[in-house]
């Protein structure tokens, strides 16, 4: 699992694999691995005849440097992908609010010692503490961050407003921005890709697309009825862009429950992939796809980390 081909900068969630890195690894996965699509590997789990070592590239999200720096190099390695796209973040004039919260937190300007927000009925404040200091440390993932630093405030809101509706959490970002003083500019490496870019990519003989949802909510905060509309609409949203059939699908942030098996197949899914670390064998279950994600390590320590998961 890749979100990112980008070079290495503030990376809170790990999720910048650089180009130089990615040919590595796609290097070590051409003389180790059997490399086949999402589908391909589907249909060998449905039919019981996968390959052993057998292993599929994806990416989530539908950043457009998956197309600007990762097909070329996925090109030049001859190894097929799969995107899953966001589908509500096409041709977006916006971040997605996870990297727009990162660009108002996660730098080395002071920020003020308070912080309140309220949409509605939801309400919470913070005391900034030390991470309010400027020249801070920003080198922290989100999750083991200091207590006290700036990463760790990005993160303690990350949490506070991941599970809100995306009409409360526009909000409540808007809040955050005029507290920080600063504007969340789109940038060029956190871009999403446009319908044009997703046609290209999709053209390529390597690259399947997949849907990811139409706003990237954790659907398991959400009604049934939100949840099956999320993946039906996503992937006709995507098929009326791409002009193909959409058949794989991935769960935001890895949040799923098995009673969503028939909500995918009855969008007219085939598969979907889930965060969970192991090796896919011959009773998985393709609605709950295991995947290991990969992070900016060189050649030499993604193959220690291959043979691992291969064993």
């Amino acid at each position: 699992m890749y979100h990112r081909v980008l070079p290495a900068g503030v990376d809170t969630w790990r999720l910048n694999v650089s180009p130089e890195h990615f040919a590595e690894q796609l290097q070590v996965l051409r003389a180790r691995a059997h490399l086949v699509s999402l589908t391909e590997l589907v249909k060998g789990l449905q039919s019981r005849s996968i390959q052993d070592r057998s292993v599929a590239v994806t990416f989530d999200d539908g950043y457009a440097n998956n197309l600007e720096l990762g097909l070329p190099v996925l090109q030049a390695h001859d190894v097929p992908a799969t995107v899953f796209v966001t589908t509500g973040h096409t041709d977006a004039s916006r971040e997605f609010w996870w990297d727009e919260l990162e660009q108002l937190i996660v730098h080395r300007d002071g920020l003020p010692r308070r912080l309140e927000l309220a949409v509605g009925s939801w309400h919470r404040q913070w005391d900034t503490g030390p991470a309010a200091e400027a020249n801070q440390d920003l080198s922290g993932t989100a999750p083991s961050a200091p207590k006290g630093s700036r990463v760790a405030l990005y993160y303690d809101l990350w949490q506070s407003i991941s599970s809100l509706s995306s009409d409360v959490r526009r909000q409540a970002l808007g809040q955050v921005r005029a507290w920080s003083g600063r504007t969340a500019d789109v940038r060029g490496s956190h871009r999403t890709m446009t319908s044009e870019e997703l046609a290209t990519l999709a053209a390529s003989p390597l690259m399947e697309l997949g849907t990811h949802t139409v706003t990237h909510p954790r659907l398991t905060d959400l009604p049934t009825v939100s949840q099956r509309a999320e993946m039906a609409d996503s992937r006709a949203r995507l098929e009326q862009v791409v002009n193909k059939p959409v058949t794989t699908f991935s769960y935001p942030f890895g949040a799923w429950a098995p009673s969503m098996r028939a909500l995918a197949r009855d969008a007219g899914l085939q598969c979907a992939a889930t965060c969970v670390e192991e090796t896919v064998w011959h009773a998985s279950d393709p609605f709950a796809l295991p995947r290991f994600m990969v992070e900016d390590w060189d050649g030499a320590e993604f193959e220690r980390r291959l043979s691992v998961w291969l064993k």
